[in-house]
C-alpha cells in the first residue's frame, strides 16, 4: 500500500512547508511566552523538537520509513476535497472542522503540506495541557527542569511522532481536548476560559460524538473537593450531566447505551479481517461492563499487548515502541510520583474516567494506541515530576530539580 499523501509534491508545496514550519514555530514560542510555561532553556528545547518533526515527512518522503496507515488515505482524499457519497462520523466530522476552518485551503489541499498544520497543533496543545496542570497543581511556578522533563516526554511519545506526522485528525483532536482541559481547569480555579471549554467541546463532539459524552458528564467532577467531601454532589451532578449528553446524541441518532456499544463491538469482529480486533463481550447490563472493566483497561493502555486479544505484538513494532514507553513512565510514575495524589484528586479522577470509559469503548488494537493519547498527555505532567525524583533518586541530575 502507498502513502497516498506523498502523491504530486512539487517545489512549491515544499516552500509552503516550509514557510507555514518557520511561521508556526514563531507562534508556539510566542505562545510559550504568553502562557509563561518555561525559561529559555525550554523554548530552545521545543524549538529544537519542533524542527525535528517538521523534518520527520521530509525523511520519510525520501526513505519511506514510517508504516502505511490505512485511514491516512482517507484523510487525505477529504483534504484535497474529493467528494464522497456518504462518510462515517468520524470522517465527516474531521470534512467539516477543516471546511469551517480553512486549514485544507491554507495548506493548498495538500496533505503534505497539511502536515505542517498537524505539528504546530500538536505543540500547541502539548503547551495547554502543560498549562492545564499549572492550573490544576495550583502551582503557576514550576521548577524549568521538570518543565523540560515533560516536554521531552511529550515529544518523544512515540505515538505523537507517529501520528503527528501522517494526514489524520489526531492533532486536532489533542488540539480540541487541550482547549477543553485549559478550559476546564481555569473555570475551576476561576480563572475564566468558558470559551476554550465551550470550544474545545463543541470541537470533540464533532470528531468522535461518543468522546464527547464522556466529557460532558465529567464536567460534574469541577464540583467535587479534594478531600472528596462531596462525593454525593459528584454523583447526582454526574449522573445528571450523562442522561444531558445521552439525550442530546439521541437527538442526532447516535445512541450510547449498554445494548449500543455491545452490538458495535462485536459487529466489528466480523467486520474487520485484520485480526486486531479484541474484546467480544456479551453485555447484557451495567454489571457485566463493570466485570469486564479491568481487562478491557488494560489491553486500552497497553496495546498491543496480548491481554484479552490473540494478535502477535511483535507484527505492529511501532505499537509495541509506544507500549514500552507508557510502561516506563508508569512505573517511574507508580514508583515515585504517587503522592502527588494528595490535592490532585480532580486531574486524576478525570484522567482514570477518562480511560476506563475509552476502555469500555475501544475495540481495535492499533486504534488504542490512537485513542488513548489523551490519556497519556495527561499522565506526563505528574509524570514529569516523578521522572525528576526518579533522577534525584540515583544522582544522575547535575541540577537539583524542585519536587
Amino acid at each position: 500500500m502507498r502513502k497516498v499523501y506523498f502523491d504530486d509534491v512539487y517545489q512549491i508545496h515544499i516552500l509552503l512547508y516550509i514557510v507555514i514550519s518557520l511561521t508556526s514555530l514563531f507562534l508556539v514560542l510566542k505562545l510559550c511566552e504568553r502562557l509563561g510555561v518555561g525559561e529559555r532553556k525550554t523554548g530552545y528545547l521545543i524549538a529544537s523538537f519542533f524542527c525535528i518533526y517538521s523534518l520527520v515527512p521530509f525523511f520519510d518522503l525520501l526513505f519511506d520509513f514510517f508504516p502505511v496507515l490505512p485511514d491516512s488515505g482517507t484523510y487525505s482524499a477529504i483534504i484535497r476535497g474529493e467528494e464522497f457519497e456518504w462518510l462515517p462520523r468520524g470522517y465527516a466530522g474531521f470534512s467539516r472542522i477543516v471546511t469551517f476552518t480553512g486549514t485544507a485551503i491554507i495548506a493548498a489541499r495538500s496533505p503534505f503540506v497539511f502536515i505542517s498544520l498537524q505539528i504546530f497543533l500538536y505543540f500547541v496543545s502539548v503547551i495547554q495541557i502543560w498549562k492545564s496542570w499549572l492550573y490544576a497543581s495550583d502551582d503557576t511556578k514550576v521548577s524549568g527542569s521538570i518543565a523540560r522533563i515533560y516536554f521531552t516526554l511529550a515529544f518523544m511519545y512515540p505515538a505523537s511522532l507517529l501520528y503527528t506526522t501522517v494526514p489524520l485528525r489526531e492533532s486536532f483532536f489533542l488540539f480540541l481536548f487541550s482547549l477543553f482541559l485549559l478550559g476546564y481547569f481555569k473555570i475551576s480555579h476561576n480563572r475564566g476560559g468558558l470559551w476554550l471549554l465551550l470550544t474545545g467541546l463543541s470541537g470533540l463532539i464533532i470528531l468522535r460524538p461518543s468522546f464527547g459524552a464522556i466529557v460532558i458528564a465529567l464536567m460534574g467532577l469541577k464540583y467535587v473537593k479534594a478531600d472528596l467531601e462531596s462525593i454525593l454532589k459528584l454523583s447526582v451532578l454526574g449522573t445528571l450531566a450523562l442522561i444531558a449528553s445521552l439525550h442530546f446524541f439521541e437527538q442526532i441518532n447516535y445512541s450510547i447505551s449498554v445494548a449500543w456499544i455491545d452490538y458495535v463491538r462485536n459487529m466489528r469482529f466480523e467486520e474487520y479481517t485484520s485480526g486486531l480486533t479484541y474484546g467480544g463481550v456479551a453485555w447484557g447490563g451495567v454489571t457485566d461492563v463493570i466485570s469486564d472493566i479491568p481487562v478491557l483497561t488494560a489491553q486500552f493502555l497497553f496495546s498491543p499487548l496480548p491481554i484479552v486479544s490473540e494478535a502477535d505484538p511483535f507484527s505492529m513494532k511501532t505499537a509495541l515502541i509506544d507500549c514500552v514507553f507508557i510502561i516506563a513512565v508508569l512505573l517511574i510514575f507508580l514508583v515515585f510520583g504517587l503522592k502527588q495524589f494528595r490535592g490532585l484528586l480532580l486531574w486524576f479522577g478525570f484522567m482514570t474516567i477518562l480511560l476506563i470509559a475509552s476502555a469500555v469503548w475501544e475495540f481495535y488494537l492499533t486504534g488504542a494506541v490512537r485513542h488513548r493519547m489523551p490519556v497519556v498527555m495527561m499522565l506526563l505532567p505528574p509524570a514529569s515530576k516523578a521522572v525528576c525524583s526518579f533522577l534525584l533518586f540515583f544522582r544522575v541530575a547535575k541540577r537539583g530539580c524542585s519536587v
